[in-house]
């Protein structure tokens, strides 16, 4: 019962388990159970109230889930996309949220996985986004890498995006 791939199964917890000639560590196993998943319920609520609030194009909940001195990263090259590039701290993330929702439309937004373990979490998107300015519209998939505190408070985000697609609708 206590093989890596059974433990999940029996506490919920399994990743981030310290393993001890092939069983968890009874002091880890205890001291992390409880205290883990009431930590991954919160986080995945976080997670979730992010993609429902930035598919509504509510500013205020999506920047809600961060901390503020969080750092959001749009992963890609600078000198191929003006897309990517990284944002730190809450008013430069309120600065480009509010253009991001301004900009863009995200309708029927899928989760299509969301991965947790210990403080970070992937998220597998699924969703059709719609340039507002040319009403351009198609579906696409992101992935979102995000790292939180304790308080279930986003850190760090790093989206994955179809650079060139973004590219292709927005311009050079």
């Amino acid at each position: 019962i206590h093989r890596p791939e059974n433990f999940a199964k029996v506490c919920g917890v399994g990743v981030g388990v310290r393993w001890l000639n092939n069983r968890p560590c009874a002091i880890c196993c205890m001291r992390r159970s409880r205290a883990s998943r009431m930590n991954g319920m919160a986080i995945e609520a976080a997670v979730r109230r992010f993609y429902r609030a930035r598919e509504e194009g509510d500013l205020a909940a999506c920047l809600a889930v961060f901390r503020d001195d969080a750092v959001v990263q749009y992963a890609g090259s600078p000198e191929t996309s003006a897309f990517a590039r990284t944002v730190e701290g809450i008013d430069a993330l309120r600065v480009v949220f509010h253009d991001f929702i301004g900009l863009w439309n995200f309708e029927h937004v899928e989760l299509a996985s969301v991965t947790a373990g210990d403080d970070r979490v992937a998220v597998h998107v699924v969703a059709d986004v719609r340039f507002r300015i040319s009403e351009e519209s198609y579906r696409t998939e992101l992935l979102d890498l995000w790292t939180f505190d304790d308080a279930a408070r986003a850190t760090r985000l790093v989206e994955f995006a179809d650079t060139a697609l973004v590219q292709n609708i927005v311009g050079p």
